[in-house]
């Protein structure tokens, strides 16, 4: 089993925040959340991991959260998984490292895999 990661999760429908909670506490992975992007600029931590985060949420977006979080020298290179339904509208600071994304429906094993690459830090493709 990998290390546990410390995630934080992005994402205003409860239901999914749910699943990617229980798909990461599974593996025992320590969990924050926050349905948008001020909230989670708001409870971010320095020993964070790994951003779970949705695009196309109320309140802070999805880009203008990850654009401010690009932006800060403490988390300009952390690891960042998009999870959208909306791929049309990828900005292109989602082409850089450890950056990756997830078009909604998606299988599970997409999620596992990166979060596993992550824990282990090897390069993700």
């Amino acid at each position: 089993m990998s290390p546990a990661l410390k995630v934080l999760i992005v994402e205003d429908d409860e239901a999914l925040r749910a699943v990617y909670e229980q798909l990461l506490t599974a593996e025992g992975h320590a969990v924050d959340i926050a349905s948008e992007g001020r909230e989670a600029l708001a409870i971010m931590r320095p020993d964070t991991d790994l951003v779970v985060t949705d695009l196309n949420m109320p309140g802070m977006d999805g880009n203008a959260f990850i654009n401010a979080l690009r932006r800060d020298p403490r988390f300009g290179t952390l690891p960042v998984l998009v999870i959208t339904a909306h791929p049309g509208h990828l900005p292109e600071f989602l082409e850089g490292p450890w950056t990756s994304v997830i078009h909604k429906p998606f299988r599970i094993e997409l999620f596992t895999r990166f979060v596993e690459t992550v824990a282990t830090r090897a390069p993700v493709n």
